[in-house]
């Protein structure tokens, strides 16, 4: 795997078998997946978003489709603004695009004045790009700016009952050996992802 250290595999202590030979697969795929987007790098990585889906269900262990399907399902007909552009695809566009949890600014949108207009700005501006998407079509979705890959993969963790309470320090090993970036990871920068986009837990490592 990429980014590999040695000694940094105590994450796969927390998983049996069967999940281990599960995200080994995953993670080939989703290495073939990055690279092909990264062929055309000013481009939404749909390949590869379509892998973190994947690995995030597998992860689970149900084929429910919490955050995947649901996300790019256009409801018919819509009667409300939410059936037009539903709430969950603003979220993901949001977090592609701004450092900060949807629900965080929303609540921040409630302030008023100028920390509230300035939430709001950037909210209407993933609504927008979430019209395209359903509309248009995934490829005109915007390019994600912020740590797409370390965000859908620390989701993917946080979908785990095996994996979900590993420290940063494991997370950092985790993707080291999962993600297909081929950069090091630091548990300082995985601790403020978890802060950022995750609802807090317990750290056990």
């Amino acid at each position: 795997m990429l980014g590999v250290k040695h000694n940094q595999h105590r994450w796969r202590n927390s998983v049996d078998n069967v999940t281990l030979a599960t995200i080994e697969r995953g993670a080939k795929r989703l290495a073939v997946a990055w690279k092909k987007d990264m062929e055309s790098p000013n481009r939404y990585p749909l390949s590869t978003s379509i892998q973190l889906v994947e690995f995030q269900d597998l992860l689970r262990k149900s084929r429910r489709n919490l955050t995947g399907s649901e996300v790019w399902r256009r409801p018919r007909p819509p009667k409300t603004f939410a059936d037009l552009v539903p709430d969950a695809t603003i979220k993901v566009i949001y977090e592609d695009q701004n450092q900060e949890r949807y629900k965080d600014a929303i609540k921040r949108a409630t302030l008023g004045f100028a920390a509230g207009l300035a939430a709001w700005q950037k909210i209407s501006r993933a609504a927008e790009g979430a019209y395209v998407s359903e509309y248009y079509g995934i490829e005109f979705t915007p390019k994600p700016r912020v740590h797409f890959l370390h965000r859908n993969l620390l989701l993917a963790v946080a979908a785990s009952e095996e994996l979900r309470d590993l420290s940063p320090v494991g997370v950092a090993e985790f993707l080291d050996d999962n993600c297909p970036c081929g950069k090091s990871h630091q548990p300082d920068a995985i601790r403020e992802l978890k802060k950022r986009f995750l609802e807090s837990r317990s750290e056990k490592h």
